[in-house]
């Protein structure tokens, strides 16, 4: 994925398997110690929401991935609609 200030090409997966293409392929992964600490918004959704989402409904993540697509597509059109 890419936004005007940064590209990235892992977002489309899930740690799981990025965690799996690095063991298939003898990469060595490496944990930045901030992962952990949920001081920050990112890591508190990671360690305490999305788990308590995925466990009220199992497909969270792919239901939530497809709402995203479907809103970008319904920017798409508007934007489109707009500069017409």
């Amino acid at each position: 994925e890419q936004n005007q200030n940064s590209i990235r090409p892992l977002l489309p997966f899930s740690r799981n398997q990025i965690e799996q293409y690095a063991k298939a392929n003898n990469i060595t992964w490496r944990e930045d110690s901030s992962n952990s600490e949920t001081k920050y918004i990112r890591n508190k959704l990671r360690h305490d929401v999305i788990p308590a989402l995925k466990e009220i409904n199992p497909q969270f993540l792919e239901a939530f991935s497809n709402t995203i697509l479907n809103l970008k597509e319904t920017q798409k059109i508007v934007a489109n609609s707009v500069n017409t």
